[in-house]
């Protein structure tokens, strides 16, 4: 005999969160000071120095009007120079939901904020994933 496992209710839709995303540098990169460019044989162009440090990614999507998901996560790394990753999953009833997707790279500035709202249709036995990508698609629902 087996023991029975159901990996989510057949009336129900699977909603998953999955995604990673860098935060903005907390600093610009500045060029090379003099010091420093004495360091360098004469005729090579150095890059800037560019900090390496990023803000922690906060994510807010909401169903509805109601929270599905809020977290702010920091970027991984030993010096913090990585993406943060994000996963969150939920069985919901089937049917039409208004999706409010925000983020937030730049430490709570403005610059760093993305806002979209989506139409989703979760339909029972599916499995529906919510990814964002920066630089391309922007928010993918699939």
């Amino acid at each position: 005999i087996r023991p029975s496992y159901t990996y989510f209710p057949a009336d129900q839709a699977q909603l998953k969160l999955s995604l990673s995303h860098e935060g903005r540098r907390k600093a610009k990169c500045r060029p090379r000071t003099a010091e420093e460019l004495a360091r360098y044989p004469e005729g090579a162009e150095p890059p800037p120095v560019c900090p390496r440090e990023r803000f922690p990614v906060r994510l807010a999507i909401w169903l509805d009007d109601k929270v599905f998901f809020a977290e702010t996560v920091p970027p991984v790394g030993l010096t913090g120079d990585g993406a943060s990753y994000f996963y969150h999953t939920m069985a919901l009833p089937p049917g039409r939901y208004r999706l409010r997707f925000e983020l937030n790279d730049a430490g709570g500035a403005t610059e760093g904020e993305v806002r979209l709202r989506r139409d989703l249709v979760l339909e029972a036995g599916r499995v529906t994933v919510i990814d964002y990508v920066a630089k391309g698609a922007g928010l993918i629902v699939r």
